[in-house]
C-alpha cells in the first residue's frame, strides 16, 4: 500500500509541469474572458475555463509535495494539505460551473454561497504560500524557483484585497488573470528542469500519447 501511494505520488510529479502549463492555459483563456467582458460590447461565451484553470493547476503544485516533505517536512507536509483542500474545494467549483454552463442551474451563487468562494481563494493562497517558502528553503534549488510558487499567492493576495476593500471588475478579472496564468505557464515550464519531473510528458506530448 506505502509502494502504491508512493508511485502515484511520483507520478503526479512528474506530471506537475505539464498540469501547470494546461492550468495556466485555462486561467489565460479566463482572462480573455474578461477582457471580452470589461472592454468590448460582444456578449463573452460562457467562463468555465477559470476554475478548471485552477483545478490542474493545484493538482499540479500538490506533486511538489513529495520533493517538499522529503527536504521541509513541516512546510511540505503544510502545504500538501492545503494543496489538497484546494484541490478538493476547486473541483466543487468547476463542477458547479458546468451545471452552470449546461443549463442545470441558474447560477453558480445559486448553488455556493460567497463565503465559500472566498474561503477557496485564502485556501489556495495558503498553499501557494506555504509550498512557495518551502521550495525557498530547499538550498540546492534556485530562489527563483520558490519566487515563481509565491507568485500565483502574491496576485491572489491583490485579488483578494481589492474584493474586499472596493470590488472586483471584469477589467481587474482580465489583467489579474492573465498575471496568474502566466505566472502558472513560466512555473510549468522551470519545474521541467526539476530532478524528477524532467522526463513528465508535455500538454502536447499527453495529447498526442
Amino acid at each position: 500500500m506505502v509502494a502504491l501511494s508512493e508511485r502515484r505520488w511520483r507520478t503526479l510529479e512528474r506530471w506537475s509541469p505539464a498540469l501547470f502549463l494546461l492550468g495556466g492555459g485555462g486561467v489565460i483563456t479566463h482572462a480573455v474572458v474578461q477582457g471580452i467582458e470589461a472592454f468590448t460590447a460582444v456578449t463573452p461565451p460562457p467562463d468555465v475555463f477559470v476554475a478548471v484553470g485552477h483545478l490542474l493547476a493545484v493538482a499540479g503544485l500538490l506533486g511538489l509535495a513529495p520533493r517538499l516533505v522529503d527536504e521541509q517536512p513541516w512546510l511540505g507536509r503544510a502545504g500538501a494539505a492545503l494543496t489538497a483542500v484546494a484541490v478538493t474545494a476547486w473541483s466543487v467549483v468547476t463542477a458547479g460551473q458546468v451545471l452552470t454552463a449546461a443549463g442545470v442551474v441558474e447560477s453558480l451563487s445559486a448553488v455556493l454561497p460567497g463565503a465559500f468562494f472566498v474561503g477557496v481563494l485564502v485556501v489556495t493562497l495558503l498553499a501557494y504560500a506555504l509550498v512557495g517558502t518551502a521550495a525557498l528553503r530547499i538550498g540546492s534549488q534556485p530562489a527563483l524557483d520558490g519566487l515563481l510558487v509565491l507568485a500565483p499567492a502574491v496576485l491572489l493576495a491583490v485579488l483578494l484585497g481589492k474584493a474586499v476593500l472596493v470590488g472586483v471588475t471584469a477589467a481587474d478579472g482580465a489583467v489579474l488573470g492573465a498575471g496568474l496564468g502566466l505566472s502558472m505557464v513560466a512555473l510549468g515550464r522551470r519545474l521541467r528542469t526539476w530532478p524528477g519531473v524532467a522526463a513528465a510528458p508535455s500538454p502536447a506530448g499527453a495529447a498526442s500519447g
